[in-house]
Formats: C-alpha cells, sequence, structure tokens
C-alpha cells in the first residue's frame, strides 16, 4: 500500500518558518543562478541544516514540542516506518497545494532528522509539480488546486517511485484535511479527511533559533543582508530588523502571537492512528 499525505494544516503548520525558510533556501529557488560566492553557499547549506537540527532536536521532545509538526505525527510516522521497513508499506509521498518546494523538503528533513533516517518519504509534490501544470487534462477539468487520482497515479509510475505494477485505488491511502471531490470518489474509505491543524508557533521561538543559526554558522552578516534584501519586502540594515518585518508579517498570518502551550494529540490524530492499523491489520 502507499500513503499519500497533505502537508499543510494535515501534518503540520508552517507559517512561523516560511519566512525564514526563504532565507536559508531561495539561493537554490530562482530560475536564474544568483550571483553568490561558495562560501556562502556552503554557510547557506550549513544554516539550513543546523535548523532543521534544532527543530528536530525540539519536536521530538514530549516536553520541548514547539508545534510545527502536528502533535503525535511522530508516532504516525514511526508506525509508518515500522510498515516500510518490514515491507507492508511500499511509499510514501507528501501529496500539496503548498506553492513551495522548499517547504515540503523541510518537513520531510525534518521528519527524516527526527526519526533517525533519510528514506521514509519518498517523493514531495507541490502545487506546481509537472504533473499538475497546464498541460494537463486535470487542471482544465478540475483546476490547479484539485488533487486527482490521473496526478496521482502518474506521481507513482513517473515520480521517484517509479512503480511498474497496476495501480489500484485499493493500495492507496490518502490523508487531507480538505475533500478533493475526484479522490474522494475514487479512493472511498481510504481517503481520510482530517480535522486541520491551526496552532501557531510562538515567534520569538522561531526567532531565537533563527540568532541562533546565524551566530553558530558565523554567516558573514553584511554579505548575508545583500542577499535577502533581493527578495524581501523591505531593505534591511541588520538581521534584527529583517526579523521584525518577519515578525509583522507573521502576525498578519497568525493574527498575533500565540501563548497558549503546544497542544495534545488531537482526535483527528487518532483518526489516522487508527485508519493505518486497520488498513495494515
Amino acid at each position: 500500500m502507499y500513503i499519500f499525505l497533505n502537508l499543510d494544516a494535515t501534518i503540520a503548520n508552517l507559517s512561523s518558518v516560511i519566512f525564514i525558510l526563504q532565507d536559508f533556501t531561495a539561493h537554490n529557488c530562482f530560475s536564474q543562478p544568483m550571483n553568490l560566492n561558495s562560501k556562502l553557499k556552503f554557510t547557506l547549506k550549513n544554516a539550513y541544516n543546523l535548523f532543521v537540527n534544532k527543530i528536530a532536536n525540539l519536536e521530538r521532545g514530549s516536553n520541548t514540542q514547539i508545534g510545527i509538526l502536528r502533535p503525535g505525527i511522530l508516532d504516525f510516522f514511526k508506525f509508518v516506518k515500522n510498515l516500510k521497513d518490514d515491507g507492508k508499506c511500499e511509499g510514501v509521498v507528501i501529496y500539496s497545494n503548498n506553492t513551495s518546494l522548499q517547504c515540503l523538503n523541510f518537513i520531510r528533513d525534518v521528519i527524516h532528522e527526527c526519526l533517525f533516517t533519510i528514506n521514509l518519504i519518498d517523493d514531495c509534490v507541490h502545487k506546481f509539480h509537472k504533473f499538475r501544470g497546464k498541460t494537463s487534462e486535470d487542471y482544465h477539468k478540475f483546476g490547479i488546486y484539485a488533487k486527482t487520482w490521473s496526478t496521482l497515479k502518474n506521481l507513482l509510475m513517473y515520480g521517484n517511485l517509479k512503480v511498474s505494477k497496476p495501480i489500484d485505488p485499493s493500495s492507496v491511502l490518502f490523508f487531507d484535511n480538505y475533500l478533493h471531490i475526484n479522490l474522494k470518489q475514487i479512493l472511498l474509505d481510504n481517503y481520510i479527511i482530517v480535522q486541520p491543524y491551526k496552532y501557531s508557533t510562538p515567534w520569538r521561538t522561531i526567532e531565537k533559533l533563527y540568532i541562533d543559526v546565524i551566530e553558530e554558522t558565523q554567516i558573514e552578516i553584511d554579505e548575508f543582508l545583500n542577499f535577502i534584501n533581493k527578495f524581501t519586502e523591505k531593505s534591511n540594515s541588520n538581521i534584527y530588523t529583517h526579523l521584525h518585518n518577519y515578525k509583522m508579517r507573521y502576525y498578519v498570518i497568525t493574527n498575533g502571537e500565540t501563548f497558549v502551550d503546544c497542544p495534545k494529540p488531537d482526535s483527528s490524530l487518532n483518526l489516522m492512528m487508527n485508519s493505518l492499523k486497520f488498513k495494515f491489520q
């Protein structure tokens, strides 16, 4: 069986880190190569990896979770990892309408870091994946926001998994917080709808992690600011002004900073675990 999961509001809430990820990964996102020296590229790679490591170290601890990952979702993925190790699960795909592949890769990397693996999640599919483009029939019939059975099969056959055998709806288990009609009609009970996960990680937590990463990787600040000023909304004279601007944008997304504790695993997490166990019993 193959397991597909939506990203935003199903397995994670990325609102607190989307701007930070931009700083560490934007040099890989532009269609034209950016004029960066090799030392800064190397340092940005180290900064991203360190940021992933710090987030994972917090999320894997029962008393230190910061709520980027849905509470309890690591237990879900541990179960999936065991199924995969036993040959019962043949592949795991994040299939999202998030526009940024970097966001999907980040969550994949955090989950892998938390579980000390590198190959649990086989593929990450964002909104602008080539199989969902304007040339596809699904695009014209359902719109680019829709997730469809046709695209899902193409992802399995021609994506990273390269599945050669016939693909039947009974071999796919899909988790999402949004109803995609075409998938529901075909997958039936194998399409599991969960309540959206909306917790917002306090900005002060992310800001501290960011500053720690900058200091520990010894990024050359002036060069780094020159780089990030190429794609940020406002020109920033120092890192703290830059972070303040990100903070204001974060408040627009979250309607202010949250001071409540990270929530416990909810009924939707229980639904996901029970659905998984039922299908693989």
